[in-house]
């Protein structure tokens, strides 16, 4: 999915640094980005999943 929105964001000009996955379970703070975009994906045999995109800029 990440590899996706990189490729294409580097059509339209944007450098993206994909690194791999971080499983965060229970409270924890994520600092030193300016904006998060978070994405709540529904897989019908296993439950949901939350992929939260760091932005630096």
């Amino acid at each position: 999915m990440q590899g996706g929105l990189s490729t294409h964001l580097a059509e339209q000009g944007i450098e993206t640094d994909i690194t791999h996955p971080t499983v965060i379970s229970g409270d924890a703070k994520l600092t030193g980005f300016k904006r998060v975009l978070e994405v709540q994906i529904q897989f019908v045999n296993i439950g949901s999943m939350t992929m939260a995109l760091l932005i630096n800029q």
